[in-house]
């Protein structure tokens, strides 16, 4: 006792006399760091010291030294060397910390009571060590260039649930292993909140689970430097709350899964907590990102929240494979983000070549803009598309199906008619009833949509059977209601049938026709992965709207049936620059094709910006719409070269620049839609087509087609009738503009030019109105061609058809072609039976304005020069003789004093037989006179392909010399 009190004594002199230097107090591998001017009384009782509120047992002490060194308060610091580490704590806090060392494995433990920031700094290198921090304030870790492997847990592991600030000490690199199969959440964990900066380098390594965990956000500051994930058996950093990176360098590889994951944190019934922070979002507003993924259905970002861009560089890399678990299909993504995704600057570039995997993929909606700084997006996902149906289905193996579909009478049918078929059961041919169909599936074939019954036979049957329905009395009289025989299916296609309005009768049962209607009906819908039944590769993809206003946005995609953008929603272009090239083959699944397509969506939208698709997939599609395709503005080109594709039964798929099952409204902007593959369109509408606005104003549209028919084609020739002058079709043609509905053309500028058989300008199944603008044709096939009747209100429209008609209605009725205050000039250089104008009759055409209407062709369809138009307008002449037209020359239609009426001109030599013309000016019984010169009228006031309108100019040498008007 007396020896302890004259060491107390002689220490408590010398520090006396060492006021500024460090009293340093030695317990193991632990040393306190005590500044001598401050240190003042030590108590000492009962075999204990009190240093600054901190007590030691003497007996632990293993040292007390006094040396001239610094030691800043608040600071502990960990050096590791080997298999050993030692650790300093500032005097000042030494009272609130428990530090513990074994070998080279560290606890630290701060008090309750700390209401300050505490800076720990870990430096040196151990291969069996590790750091272990636990508090209840908010600290600092300082990674001063330190190596720390834990062969049995994690490196580092800070239950600290407050603010974690780690800082990475410029100029140096730390790096951190953990242990395989070990219960850690991470080689790097943080219970609180971590916030990172420095301008160092960390590498981790996570052998057991994710590399970096952390159980609430993390931020990276402006000056954060650069971390590495080298490796992780699961995630490269899985975080709950959010993510936002402000700065630094973030390199993710080798991971089994994601490379970022953010969660939100949930209570025990996993409902997401109600906090501020528990977004579950990532923003990325500056900073380097480049990730690597092979892992199957991994995600470089996985958001459970919104993910938001403002800056930086993203660079995501990835291969693997789906999960398919009972038909639930997980795809490796680029960006998945349960809620929106929206990015308004920075870079992102993606390479995604995993089976049905994604680029930018959102539950909610994705936006793209450069509110905040210039943004360049570049995507590439070129996997493969296929088949998954159920657990352990082998991709790309479709299932095969045997159903048989039947649809019912609509109309007609005698006294019987479609009433008499109620209800639909299938009976085997010997009698007996197999079932009651009762499951129905709506069908479009392009031109109509059909209700089908259907029966769902699992396995290939090659039995007979028939179609039944409830008995049917008529007049008296019961009939038995049946269909005619068919075959069940063996080969594993679907196959659809209709029931006739007709039958045949023997004794009291009826028989209907039965027609195999697969060809029309059968794969015409696509294929729905929200179902389960196929997967694509796809750029961008949003269960929400997907909106693009500014920006350079690059997707090239090449897989089966995979899409560049694809949206349950609208897509809605309002800017920027995107260009889109989607290749790859299409499938039929279960009798519904898929294809590879640049925009699938429900409705598309472009008020602005330039957009460029060059489709080269089989029968692929530039844009296509379940819905609606409207643009209001901005530059639309499509280009699409795939090849037509023949399916089972003849079923036809052929490449569309554009293809809306609903209406579609081109009312401004600058469309050129350009289609080479065989049978490819321009446009397929399965609604109504509207172009321009009313007043005249409208889009300046292109469309180019140069493809043969795909299979059978439609053949020239044969005057009326149906598209195609009467020639029949088992295949499809190629199309400039196809609409099942009504078009109206209110205004704009239109060039369309088709080069093959069978291949129409504008055709309608339903009627045709021309209000307004500018528009040329110039077609091998009908230039104009519908099924009803044509109008001609407005506007000036030129058709030179060079293989066919050049304007060809259908409708059989007068009114067929109406001549309004619109001017038509149309012409064949097929020659007869060709015309410049068929309706089957030319007492069919009216005039019912002041318009212009010059046609040139083949004798006109019924009637000749006698034929009479009731209730004229204005004045008409039907010329019968021959005229020899020729290019190069000028050909004016004036009245006896010579004041020109039009001037017009062709662009090929025209034989023609039979000629209408009337226009403004042209009265009943007064004569008109044609001729030609060789000089082109210079005061035309419009002159568009060969019409000059509002010319004085006047022929040199006669072509008729006399016209009476009737």
């Amino acid at each position: 006792m007396k020896k302890t009190f004259i060491l107390l004594t002689l220490i408590a002199s010398f520090v006396a006399m060492c006021a500024q230097q460090t009293m340093w107090v030695c317990v193991g591998d632990v040393k306190y760091a005590y500044p001598s001017a401050v240190v003042g009384k030590m108590p000492y009782d009962s075999g204990q010291l009190n240093v600054m509120g901190k007590t030691f047992a003497l007996n632990e002490i293993d040292s007390i030294c006094v040396d001239a060194s610094d030691f800043d308060d608040d600071n502990i610091v960990v050096t590791y060397n080997g298999n050993r580490a030692e650790v300093k704590v500032a005097g000042n806090i030494a009272s609130h910390i428990t530090a513990r060392v074994n070998g080279a494995h560290v606890a630290v433990l701060q008090d309750a009571s700390v209401a300050s920031e505490y800076y720990y700094t870990l430096q040196g290198s151990t291969s069996n060590g590790s750091f272990y921090q636990n508090g209840d304030y908010k600290m600092t870790l300082v990674l001063d260039g330190v190596s720390i492997t834990n062969p049995d847990s994690a490196a580092i592991n800070i239950r600290d649930g407050k603010r974690i600030a780690v800082e990475l000490v410029d100029g140096t690199t730390s790096n951190l292993v953990d242990g395989k199969n070990g219960k850690q959440k991470g080689c790097f964990a943080v219970k609180g909140h971590t916030e990172i900066k420095g301008a160092g380098t960390l590498n981790i390594t996570g052998n057991t689970s994710h590399a970096f965990w952390g159980k609430e956000y993390v931020e990276l500051k402006k000056t954060t430097g650069t971390i590495n994930v080298l490796g992780a058996v699961d995630d490269g950093f899985n975080i709950n709350q959010y993510f936002a990176m402000k700065g630094g360098n973030v390199t993710v590889k080798g991971v089994g899964d994601d490379a970022l994951q953010v969660s939100q944190e949930t209570d025990d019934n996993d409902v997401a907590l109600d906090e501020p922070e528990n977004t579950g979002d990532v923003t990325v507003s500056a900073g380097k990102i480049d990730f690597t993924t092979t892992g199957s259905a991994a995600k470089g970002f996985k958001v459970a929240g919104s993910f938001v861009m403002t800056g930086g560089d993203v660079a995501i890399s990835q291969s693997g494979s789906l999960i398919n678990e009972n038909g639930d299909i997980s795809y490796v993504t680029a960006v998945k983000a349960e809620g929106d995704i929206t990015i308004g600057g920075g870079k992102v570039t993606i390479n995604n070549t995993a089976d049905g995997g994604k680029g930018l993929s959102a539950d909610g909606n994705i936006t793209i803009d450069q509110t905040a700084a210039t943004t360049v997006i570049d995507i590439t996902a070129n996997g493969k598309g296929g088949t998954a149906e159920n657990s352990g289905t082998t991709p790309d193996q479709p299932k095969a199906s045997y159903k048989v579909y039947v649809s019912k009478p609509s109309s007609g049918g005698g006294f019987g008619g479609s009433s008499a078929w109620s209800k639909v059961y299938l009976y085997k041919s010997d009698g007996t009833l197999v079932q009651e169909l009762t499951q129905t599936e709506s069908k479009s074939s392009g031109y109509s949509t059909m209700t089908f019954y259907y029966y769902d036979f699992k396995t290939a049957d090659g039995g007979t059977y028939y179609f039944k329905s409830d008995n049917y009395t008529s007049r008296n009289t019961t009939y038995t209601i049946k269909s005619g025989n068919f075959t069940a299916p063996t080969s594993g296609s679907d196959v659809y049938y209709s029931i006739s309005s007709s039958y045949s009768t023997s004794s009291t049962t009826r028989t209907y026709t039965l027609s195999n209607v697969t060809s029309s009906y059968g794969g015409t819908s696509d294929t729905s992965e929200d179902q389960g039944t196929g997967y694509n590769a796809a750029g961008i993809k949003a269960d929400g709207n997907v909106t693009i206003a500014a920006g350079t946005v690059t997707v090239k995609n090449n897989g089966d049936m995979s899409k560049s953008i694809k949206s349950k929603a609208t897509v809605t272009i309002n800017g920027g620059s995107i260009t889109l090239t989607p290749s790859g083959a299409m499938k039929v699944i279960n009798s519904d094709a898929s294809y590879c397509t640049g925009i699938k969506a429900q409705d598309f939208v472009q008020n602005a910006g330039t957009l460029t698709i060059n489709s080269s997939g089989a029968a692929g599609k530039g844009i296509s719409a379940n819905g609606s395709i409207t643009t209001n503005g901005g530059t639309l080109n499509v280009t699409a070269t795939g090849a037509g594709q023949t399916g089972t039964n003849n079923a036809s798929y052929t490449a569309k620049c554009l293809k809306s099952d609903g209406n579609t409204a081109l009312n401004a902007g600058n469309i050129t839609l350009k289609a080479t593959g065989s049978g490819g369109k321009g446009i397929k509408v399965n609604g109504k087509y509207t172009q321009g606005v009313q007043g005249g104003s409208g889009p300046t549209l292109n469309v180019s087609t140069t493809g043969a028919a795909l299979g059978g084609s439609t053949s020239g020739g044969g005057g009326g009738g149906w598209p195609g002058g009467g020639g029949s079709s088992s295949g499809s043609s190629a199309k400039g503009i196809k609409v099942m509905g009504e078009i109206r053309v209110y205004g704009g500028e239109t060039e369309v030019t088709t080069t093959t058989n069978g291949a129409e300008g504008l055709e309608s199944k339903v009627a045709i109105y021309i209000e307004g603008g500018k528009h040329y044709f110039k077609c091998y096939d009908d230039c104009i061609n519908s099924s009803g009747n044509i109008y001609f209100n407005g506007g000036v429209t030129v058709c030179y058809g060079y293989g066919n008609d050049a304007v060809d209605s259908n409708a059989g009725r007068t009114g067929a072609i109406t001549i309004g205050n619109g001017i038509v000039f149309a012409y064949t250089t097929k020659a007869s039976p060709e015309e410049g104008l068929d309706c089957d009759n030319n007492s069919y055409i009216q005039i019912t304005g002041t318009g212009i209407a010059i046609s040139a062709g083949g004798a006109q369809g019924g009637g000749g020069g006698s034929s009479t138009i009731s209730n004229a307008a204005q004045g008409y002449n039907f010329y019968t003789s021959s005229v020899s037209y020729q290019p190069g020359r000028y050909y004016t239609l004036a009245d006896a004093s010579g004041n020109n009426l039009v001037t017009y001109s062709f662009e090929a030599a025209c034989n023609s037989t039979l000629a209408l013309f009337t226009a403004k000016g042209m009265v009943k019984g007064s004569n008109y006179n044609v001729k030609y010169s060789t000089a082109a009228p210079t005061d035309a006031t419009t002159a568009f392909h060969g019409l000059y309108l509002g010319s004085t100019a006047k022929g040199t040498t006669s072509v008729i010399g006399t016209l009476t008007a009737k």
